[in-house]
């Protein structure tokens, strides 16, 4: 039988989790590659999930009289669940609920470690298998630094992917689970190659030398057309609309002020457009369509709770009190009624971003954070006089910010401020 926990006054089906002894190696297929950290799923017999499969589409991919459920199994339930891609049934595991309407929960495929949002009706609660234990391991790799800090880039992700998702791979157990009771492993390709080994050689094995997680700073998302790149060397007037982490900083870029070339026209040009679009955008909003089923990734626009004006966003989760969004030129997210998103129009996504996510040139992410003073003040230089200087471009770039003074010199804006303070 399958492990009951009694939680609450509430009994819970749960799939067992398949045990495997430490040392011990064996052939596995990788599935999905984790988008924070360094963790996989290893599916350890393909035989078995394919049987698990076979059953699950006999048994529920007959049209019946299966009613919709009427009330959401409790997190951490175990189910079964259509996966929308391929309307195929697997067994699941509860781990939200978004209340709605429309009702929808989050489930967690077992067999395979993905997550997917999906309607009530696409859960079933009259169990078949559950005597067989979970096809998917999560493993760590072993040697690998858990620090939170250290998080792969898409590219990297991409990379993974194409060489591991759905080939067969060796797994050695090398120690007891962690904390998280995640396997400690070695991952071999079918070539041999040992993918610790590998990222290890790719400079990922200090954490200490890595910034801040960008994940925990709300990345923005890649619905929207992504912000022009800056140039290496350039100075710009900017003003800083968030700092989410010590050497993180958003920034919007202002309008220069005697452009000097093609280039900082068009910088010019787009933020004069922008204010433009914003201007148009709170007079259209109120007769946009509303954002009736809302679901992370969806552009949309939401009106801010602090001044009521509509910007434009994208939407990260769900929760009862509504939607959270991320406000895209800006990098700052918060919990929005669903009645008060809307649709938007494509102009209003084929637009760039204005905020430019930036690294601190020169500050570690370790150490003591910003001293709240020291942030307030950042966020209040006036206009036109906190600047900053492109010292890595890219796509999230290194700059220094800095400080006109009354006679035209630049300083580096944490002096003065220290000065003033």
């Amino acid at each position: 039988m399958s492990p009951i926990l009694e939680m609450m006054g509430v009994f819970i089906c749960m799939f067992y989790k398949m045990v495997r002894k430490y040392f011990f190696s064996f052939s596995s297929f990788t599935s999905p590659v984790i988008l924070t950290f360094f963790f996989f799923f290893c599916i350890s017999d393909t035989s078995q999930v394919e049987t698990i499969s076979k059953a699950l589409q006999f048994k529920y991919g007959k049209p019946d009289s299966y009613k919709c459920l009427k009330k959401v199994p409790p997190v951490g339930e175990a189910c079964i669940a259509k996966f929308s891609l391929d309307n195929a049934w697997y067994r699941a595991e509860i781990v939200s609920v978004y209340p709605g309407p429309p009702l929808k929960v989050k489930v967690n495929f077992v067999d395979y470690g993905n997550n997917e949002i999906v309607p009530l009706s696409f859960i079933r609660t009259d169990l078949i298998m559950k005597d067989f234990p979970r096809q998917c391991l999560e493993c760590a790799l072993f040697g690998i630094s858990d620090n939170p800090k250290l998080v792969w880039d898409k590219d990297l992700l991409t990379f993974l992917h194409t060489q591991l998702v759905d080939t067969q791979v060796s797994v050695e157990i090398q120690a007891a689970p962690d904390k998280q009771g995640r396997l400690q492993t070695l991952i071999r390709t079918a070539s041999g190659i040992n993918l610790s080994e590998l990222l290890l050689s790719m400079g990922f094995d200090d954490p200490s030398e890595n910034t801040e997680s960008l994940e925990t700073c709300s990345v923005v998302p890649e619905t929207f057309t992504r912000a022009l790149e800056l140039r290496k060397g350039g100075i710009y007037p900017v003003c800083v609309t968030l700092l989410p982490c010590k050497n993180i900083v958003y920034l919007q870029i202002l309008k220069i002020p005697n452009p000097r070339d093609e280039f900082e026209n068009e910088l010019n040009d787009t933020h004069d457009a922008f204010l433009q679009l914003i201007t148009m955008l709170q007079e259209k909003a109120e007769t946009f369509s509303n954002l009736q089923e809302p679901m992370p990734g969806m552009p949309c626009c939401a009106k801010y709770s602090y001044d009521e004006n509509w910007y434009r966003c994208e939407v990260t989760d769900l929760t009862e009190n509504g939607a959270v969004v991320l406000y895209v030129d800006y990098g700052n997210s918060e919990t929005v009624p669903i009645d008060n998103l809307r649709k938007l129009e494509s102009q209003f996504i084929d637009f760039p971003i204005q905020v430019h996510i930036c690294e601190l040139y020169g500050i570690k992410s370790a150490g003591d954070n910003l001293s709240p003073e020291t942030k307030d003040m950042l966020l209040k230089v006036p206009n036109q006089e906190l600047f900053a200087k492109v010292m890595v471009p890219g796509k999230i770039c290194q700059v220094e910010l800095l400080i006109k003074t009354d006679d035209g010199d630049y300083k580096p804006a944490f002096e003065v401020l220290s000065e003033k303070k």
